[in-house]
């Protein structure tokens, strides 16, 4: 057999599938990515790269399933589990988002993506501590992270660590000076110290009236 035209319809539909995915075209890149799967259904990537057009569309049931059939090849597919664990994060699964995090880290421990998504779970099931741990890991391997940086930022003014909060969320703003998040997160921060240090100034007056 001569596998040539296959080929080429595979990588003509994949070729296809992912600009018209990136111009919103959702249904169609999902066809296209689908075509690619008929003649090439062992391919680990088109699966994940359908799952994501799935998710992208809110399709998230489907979106579950392609990425557990491109892990179902290829087990260790590091990008998969952490594709997977966007899905349920959207949802609200927690507990089914972490685990896939941390499987995706697992298996690739420099990831600073699947860090930074960690992060983000444990910070909404109000485990701060861990979250900001994920977030300095996520910096620590990719030095250029302003969505880290912010939400680092805002794990420590969730814990009142405002200096802490203010370093990272200025850090934030330098290297993404497009931020306006960042800003109102930034702002946010240093009102919060003006507030710290004028109740302290408040309690040093009453403290020296009596």
């Amino acid at each position: 057999f001569n596998d040539t035209a296959t080929t080429e319809i595979y990588t003509l539909s994949l070729h296809d599938a992912l600009p018209i995915y990136q111009l919103g075209e959702n249904e169609m890149a999902a066809n296209l990515m689908s075509r690619a799967i008929r003649n090439n259904p062992e391919n680990p990537s088109l699966y994940n790269n359908l799952g994501a057009v799935f998710h992208d569309s809110g399709k998230f049931p489907e979106a579950i399933t392609s990425y557990k059939k491109a892990i179902h090849i290829k087990p260790d597919y590091a990008d998969a589990y952490n594709n997977m664990g966007l899905v349920f994060q959207e949802q609200g699964k927690a507990d089914e988002a972490i685990s896939c995090y941390q499987k995706a880290l697992q298996l690739r421990t420099n990831y600073p993506e699947a860090n930074y998504n960690l992060g983000n779970a444990l910070k909404e099931s109000g485990k701060l501590a861990g979250a900001i741990q994920c977030y300095q890991k996520a910096v620590q391997l990719r030095p250029d992270y302003p969505e880290a940086c912010n939400n680092m930022g805002n794990a420590f003014n969730d814990q009142g660590k405002l200096n802490e909060a203010v370093a990272c969320l200025k850090r934030a703003v330098t290297l993404r000076p497009d931020f306006p998040e960042a800003y109102y997160n930034l702002g946010n921060a240093l009102h919060g110290m003006v507030r710290l240090e004028e109740r302290s100034e408040e309690h040093t007056s009453e403290l020296q009236s009596h």
